[in-house]
């Protein structure tokens, strides 16, 4: 779970900077990032008891 953790940290500070960047919260990449977050964040949860 540790390591799920840090893997969602690492992209929240990356999508951070490259929407800082790139200007624009529309970017591709910025999206894309968005995107991989938004899936291990879903992953995490799914982990946790209801």
């Amino acid at each position: 779970m540790e390591a799920l953790e840090n893997e969602i940290e690492q992209l929240r500070i990356m999508m951070i900077a490259v929407a800082e960047q790139k200007g624009n919260l529309c970017d591709p990449e910025v999206v894309h990032i968005s995107q991989q977050l938004d899936s291990w964040i879903f992953v995490v949860q799914q982990s946790m008891p209801h």
